[in-house]
């Protein structure tokens, strides 16, 4: 199992349960009885890989969906790649290790994708960070990897998505300019693709960095951190999709 029985997730766990069987035992109410038994499946239901996977995996597909109506990236493109956050880590040897997991995946991915297509470029958006951000990591890992510099811009003020969508339209503005691509993570994408074409950029989704497994494995219905983290990012973008609707409708304040 990914964590063991007496990790600090399970504790929660054996805490539902040790308190569900007290109040079995003593006849105490009903109501007392089914609201541990709710905090018990809600605890397994966002720590469950299985679960995880499959709600993390519905974003996915919707990444897939919209990235089939897409041709594939012509020459001359322009790949605009959302960071995906900074580690808090001793980078005085090499700052590049500071990237998050999935910077650095979408990062790999993009500079690959760029590599392919003749004369196209890249622009990295992070502006997380401090003096270097994630956009100058970016950089420095696709100018590491041989990536031409002359072919890479970068966004280092957008710190969230909605900052990177609304800082990038008014950067590139509505003269014509080459076929876009939004390169980010998979689960991200749905959000992403929201964000700018409500700015009114006519990008076209170019997901990465998929990680639903969708496997059936017994090990799939044991609670983990891993899963849990998973779970997390994946509440946080369907509820960022909702808010960014009701924000580019003016319902909420930009």
């Amino acid at each position: 199992m990914r964590d063991t029985l007496l990790s600090p997730l399970w504790g929660f766990g054996w805490i539902f349960l040790f308190l569900l069987l007290l109040s079995l035992l003593s006849q105490r109410r009903w109501w007392l009885r089914a609201g541990l038994v709710f905090a018990l499946v809600l605890w397994w239901g966002v720590s469950a890989p299985v679960v995880a996977d499959r709600v993390l995996g519905h974003l996915e597909s919707m990444a897939r969906r919209e990235a089939k109506r897409c041709t594939p990236p012509p020459p001359g493109s322009l790949f605009i790649v959302l960071a995906g956050g900074i580690r808090e880590t001793d980078a005085s040897a090499d700052p590049v290790i500071s990237l998050s997991a999935a910077s650095l995946r979408r990062t790999l991915a993009a500079e690959q994708l760029a590599r392919s297509v003749p004369d196209s470029r890249l622009l990295f958006s992070g502006g997380h960070g401090g003096a270097v951000t994630e956009a100058d990591l970016m950089r420095a890992l696709a100018l590491r990897l041989g990536f031409p510099a002359a072919r890479i811009q970068t966004d280092d003020v957008s710190r969230t998505t909605y900052e990177s969508a609304r800082n990038l339209a008014r950067r590139l503005g509505a003269a014509s300019h080459p076929p876009l691509y939004l390169v980010t993570s998979a689960y991200h994408m749905p959000r992403a693709y929201l964000a700018f074409r409500d700015s009114g950029l006519p990008v076209c989704a170019f997901p990465v960095d998929f990680e639903a497994s969708r496997s059936n494995d017994l090990e799939q219905w044991f609670p983990s951190s891993g899963a849990f983290a998973m779970m997390s990012r994946a509440l946080h973008e369907y509820l960022g999709i909702p808010y960014y609707r009701l924000k580019f409708a003016g319902v909420l304040r930009r």
